[in-house]
């Protein structure tokens, strides 16, 4: 009796399980298939976008490149990217660094404050940041583009450095101030060297994000300015063309490629994190 109600249990969990693997490979098919199909008809021979593409070739990355208005428009990204790279990376530098090695009063609120732009939509913050703008009397351009961007991407950035220095070995800074290093020098010599895969990791995610970034772009980017987010919006409104695809597919594997990079070195940070406990 009882070998036969544990032979049923192991049926209902085998089937359980194949039921979840199923339904697991439905939901990435639903977010990937869409992406195959926009890398695919960018290589296609047609001249309009269209599902078996009738051939191939690499006319439209040819195309894209040629494009004036469309490298404009990825070298003002690009220079956006950067320097929100800069000052995202920075601030979550100093944020980390202040939570995890000074006694701050209301440390959960200031932790909280800086992690609200995660749950809070883009679009709101995009509506928010534009009003505010208006109030202060500040131009809509690059300003109000990187500030934007900044607001964005901070709380990612901030999760990673707070993350590298909690795995910084209180030992390895005790001993250095004990053998007389001021509180500055400890830093540069030991912490630094110590959260660098962090900072790099943080720096390559806000440069990703900022790259990416449209739904608050969208409200602050004001007249003349015109990213590669932008751009594509503005070329897609009445056609989808293989070149547009080509630009999209770019983008894409530039973005995957930094994203990929900031996983590994995140993974590292994690791995020299359990060693060192």
């Amino acid at each position: 009796m009882m070998h036969g109600l544990s032979r049923a249990a192991i049926r209902r969990g085998f089937a359980a399980k194949t039921l979840l693997g199923l339904w697991t490979a439905l939901v990435y098919l639903f977010l990937y298939v869409p992406i195959a199909v926009l890398v695919v008809t960018s290589f296609s021979t047609g001249r309009v976008t269209q599902w078996p593409p009738p051939g191939y070739t690499l006319e439209w990355y040819g195309a894209f490149l040629g494009n004036p208005r469309a490298l404009h428009s990825i070298y003002t990204s690009l220079g956006i990217a950067l320097v929100t790279m800069a000052c995202s990376t920075a601030l979550a530098t100093l944020v980390g660094y202040g939570l995890t090695h000074f006694e701050i009063r209301r440390r959960a609120v200031i932790d909280s404050l800086v992690q609200l732009p995660l749950i809070v939509s883009p679009l709101i913050i995009g509506i928010a940041l534009v009003l505010y703008f208006h109030l202060i009397r500040l131009p809509l351009g690059y300003p109000s583009v990187i500030v934007a961007h900044v607001v964005r991407t901070l709380p990612f950035t901030t999760l990673i450095m707070l993350t590298s220095f909690l795995g910084v070995r209180r030992s390895l800074i005790e001993a250095a101030m004990d053998l007389g290093a001021g509180r500055a020098s400890t830093f540069r010599r030991v912490i630094f060297p110590a959260v660098l895969p962090g900072v790099v990791a943080s720096a390559l995610l806000a440069f990703t994000i900022s790259f990416d970034e449209i739904s608050s772009t969208y409200f602050v980017v004001g007249g003349g300015l015109t990213t590669v987010q932008m751009y594509i919006l503005e070329q897609i409104e009445f056609v989808i063309t293989p070149e547009m695809n080509a630009l999209t597919s770019a983008i894409l594997f530039f973005s995957s490629t930094l994203i990929t990079i900031a996983w590994w070195l995140q993974l590292r940070l994690r791995r020299r994190e359990g060693g060192s406990h």
